[in-house]
This record gives C-alpha cells, structure tokens and sequence, in this order.
C-alpha cells in the first residue's frame, strides 16, 4: 500500500503545481470563459487550461511508475499495451478538447472525433467479449467493439455535461477514481488500480484550484479526457476473468451523472429541442434553483455519488450486484418521488405515454372512419342521410353532446336548421360523459353565391382527445355539404367550396376564432 499512496500524494502534488502554471498561460494565449448573463453566471473570465494540466499530470506520472516502480507492479507486456493505448486515446481527446475550448468545433464533429479518438484504446486495448449480470454471463463478442465504444464515448460526453458548476465535474470523478481504486484493488488488478490512483491524485491536484471560488476551469480539454479514464478504468476494473464484464459496476457508479444525462437527453427530445442544445436544467441547476449555495449543491451531488460508490463497493464485496442496484433504485426514485431532480421529465414522458396510448386506441375508429370516406369518394350517390349519420357518429367519439347542420342564405337571412342531433338520454352510450370543460367546434362550408352550410359541434371532456378526431369530421362535413347542395338544387352553384374552421375549444369552456 506505500506505492499506492506514494502514487496518489505525488500525482497531487504536480497536478497543484501544473495546474498553477496552465492558469499564467491560458492568460497568456486568451484561452479564457467569459461569462454571458445566460447560463455562464461566473463573474470574471476564467482560465480554460486545467484539463491540460490534468492529462499532463496523468502522463508523466503513469510514465515515472513504469519506470520506478514496474518491478513491484510485476507488470507484463498486455498491461503496459493498455496503459499505453489508455494514454494515447486521452491524449487525443484532450487536443480535441482544447482545440474546441480555443476555436469551437460543430456537435456532429466532434461527436465523430470522440469516436475516432477512443478507437486506440479498444482496438489495441480492451474490448468486451462477456457481460455478466445477476450471475449470467452473456457472449457479446459480435458487438464487443460497438458497445465499448459506446460506453466509452458515453463516459466523455456524461462527463462534459456535468462539468457545470465549480468543482463538480472533479470531485464527482474524483469519487469514483478512489472507488475504482478500491474495486480494481478487491480484484487483484494492481494495474489498474495504481492509474486509478494517479487520475485521482491528478484530479485532487487540480481541485485545489478549482474549488468555489474556481480559479481555473477543466474545459473540454478536461472533462473529456477525464470522462474517457473513469469510462476505461471502471470497465478494467470491472473485468473478471471467471464471469467477464460486470455491468453493474460502472453503471452504479456513475449512476448519478448518467440519470443527470438521461434526464437531459429526454428532456430536449420531448420538448422539441436538439440533443446539443444546452439548458439550464441540469440536478446542479434544480439544486441552485432550490436554494442551495454552490458548495452545498457541490456537497450534496458529491454525497450522492459517495452513496453510489459505497453501494458498488459493498456489492463487490458481497458478491452480489442487487446490493448496488437496489441502493441505487431507491435513491434515484427519491430524487424523482421527492421532486428534486427529474419529477418534470418523468412527468412529460408520462404525458407523452398517455397520448401514444389514447391514439393507439382511437386508430382502429380513426381507420375505421377514413374507410368509409374512401367509400364515399367512390360513391357519389351516397345519401346525404347517410352521410349526416357518419357525422353524428365521428362527434359522438369525440363526446359530442349536440350536432347542428344550419344553411345560411345571403344579405343577412336568418339560418335555417337542416339536420341536428342532440345527445338527451344517452341511451346509445355504455359510457357516461367525462368530466372537463365545456368545448364548441364551429365549421362554415362557403360556396361562391355566398350561401354556406354551419356544422357546430358541442360537447364536454379534455379538448386534446376531440384534436384526434377533427380531421374525420372535416372530411364527412365537406362530403355531407357536397350532398346537402347538390341535392335540393344541383344546378344553383358549382363553384369550389371552402371549409373555414371558425371556433376551436378552449380550456375554460370559451370559443376562440381560428384562421
């Protein structure tokens, strides 16, 4: 254990030191963030550079064990491939980082730089073949190469999209470096658990700085490199040599940012918006919104993923991954439960299942219904009483209470009812009325000699089920018209009609003019 701790104090040691020296130059070379009034809210521009001294933290540390400390590492050609590789696909995240920190780079860009730059590290390093979970072990070998790169260019971005508040990015990753640490220890995997040591010794070094108030930031040039080693480690860590990957493992353990990223991710796609699209609505955000101070809200993110890292190391040691998930469940359902973080995406999901689910089941009367407009577009002779039946029965699906067919004759004559229904006794439903607010839909058929045709549908009930059915009503409304006209007088007017939705339901009972 005296290397260990030897490789943690020495890796802090340089990375306070470099990370002091990335502060002058990044003033030097303009590689600064400047606030903005919008989602940047710190309140002098900032050093951008820490990442860089961070990843150079990493590299001459790893560097210096090889060399002084191999011959207690008792380390074999495959271990010092992967920690090459490990190096070298950092290394090329890092540039890609620091090159969008100084000049910025497009999402889809970068998005297929990540990809390319993990590429090193699975192609020549660690590739999963098995993944084990609650005792299964399941062969993945045909898409081993797809699902670690997956994992791993997920790991990066998670990462970057935490790094939103002083100090949060590393000490999150700081959590779960010292808990790789201690996994990979558990599983005789010395290797892996000295570059846990120096990431975290590295991370410690550059905290001190980062700190609220931060005096520097990581950038893109550090918390995708970062993201990219806490991916990599947990997955070594994870590996055992009887049963394969253990999945459980680092998904418990960046259980917090990945819900954070997940929550993100559904958010933008249900409001319409792009995955890259940043917001002000991430767990540190809602955090802040609540009250909390930066270093509160920096402890209690911290605490939480000190909870999942305690939850992975006591499955790990009991040998038992339901430990970590059910720990893990129970929290995440608190956060929702307690409407904390994520209670308003779940909400909007849970909208948008209700909606599938109601137009699931109106599909089959919505197909239903534009059959027999096919029928009616092949049958001109249909009778116009046929016709006002499917209206009446396309309003009723709607909870229509009435139906009333009005030809209105030019110079302001009074209308005249032509067809009307209206729903007294019910005796035709099995289902009463829902409850909700009162609606009015109004549609005018106008043909060229000013006579029109005024179908108004009245009813009760939540105004977003009637949406689904308007389309139908419209249709029957203008073959109903086409008859009601032809029929009494054929040769009065051929000129193309109109059909002008005139009100629409609001949620309050009243009528709105719609164009």
């Amino acid at each position: 254990m005296g290397l260990h701790s030897l490789t943690f104090v020495t890796a802090l040691t340089l990375s306070g030191l470099l990370t002091g020296v990335a502060r002058r130059v990044a003033w030097r070379i303009d590689l600064l963030d400047r606030p903005d009034s919008q989602r940047k809210l710190h309140k002098r521009a900032t050093p951008l550079m820490g990442g860089v001294a961070v990843y150079v933290t990493v590299l001459t540390a790893s560097v210096a064990i090889w060399f002084v400390g191999r011959g207690h590492l008792d380390l074999d050609a495959t271990s010092a491939r992967l920690a090459g590789m490990l190096l070298l696909s950092g290394g090329l995240l890092c540039a890609i980082g620091l090159w969008d920190d100084k000049w910025g780079l497009r999402a889809r860009h970068k998005f297929l730089l990540q990809i390319a730059s993990t590429l090193p590290f699975v192609l020549w390093g660690r590739t999963i073949s098995t993944v084990a979970l609650f005792g299964v072990s399941v062969d993945v070998a045909w898409i081993g190469i797809p699902f670690t790169v997956f994992w791993l260019v997920s790991c990066t971005n998670i990462v970057n999209l935490m790094d939103g508040l002083d100090g949060l990015a590393s000490s999150v990753s700081l959590i779960a470096c010292l808990t790789v640490a201690v996994l990979a220890q558990l599983n005789g995997l010395v290797p892996v658990s000295i570059l846990a040591l120096v990431l975290a010794g590295s991370l410690a070094g550059f905290l001190l700085h980062n700190w609220p108030p931060a005096q520097i930031f990581l950038g893109d040039s550090g918390s995708q490199p970062i993201g990219f080693f806490v991916g990599a480690l947990a997955l070594e860590a994870s590996v055992k040599r009887a049963t394969g990957f253990m999945l459980f493992v680092p998904l418990v353990l960046l259980s917090v940012p990945i819900f954070d990223t997940c929550m993100a991710i559904l958010r933008r796609k249900l409001n319409g918006q792009t995955i890259g699209q940043a917001d002000r609505a991430h767990i540190h955000h809602c955090l802040r919104d609540r009250g909390l101070t930066t270093r509160q809200t920096l402890f209690a993110i911290g605490g939480l993923s000190a909870v999942m890292a305690i939850a992975s190391i006591a499955a790990a040691l009991r040998n038992d991954e339901r430990i970590a998930i059910g720990i893990c469940a129970i929290v995440l359902a608190v956060l929702v439960t307690g409407r904390v973080f994520g209670y308003q995406e779940a909400l909007l999901l849970w909208r948008h299942v209700l909606t599938f689910t109601r137009w699931l089941r109106s599909a089959p009367a919505h197909l239903e219904s534009q059959f027999v407009l096919l029928r009616l577009q092949s049958r001109r002779d249909q009778p116009a009483g046929e016709i006002w039946l499917r209206v009446v029965e396309a309003s009723r699906r709607s909870h229509a209470e009435s139906v009333i067919l009005t030809q209105s004759q030019p110079a302001g004559a009074r209308e005249t009812t032509l067809r009307d229904w209206h729903d007294d006794a019910r005796d035709d439903f099995t289902d009463p009325l829902p409850a909700g607010d009162r609606w009015q839909l109004r549609l005018v058929y106008r043909m060229a000699d000013r006579t029109s045709l005024s179908l108004e549908i009245m009813g009760r009930g939540p105004t977003d089920q009637q949406a689904q059915h308007v389309e139908t009503v419209v249709q029957l409304f203008s073959a109903l018209c086409r008859q009601e006209i032809e029929e009494p007088a054929a040769s009065e007017s051929t000129a193309e009609p109109r059909i002008l939705p005139v009100h629409w339901p609001r949620s309050n009972g009243a009528t709105s003019d719609a164009a």
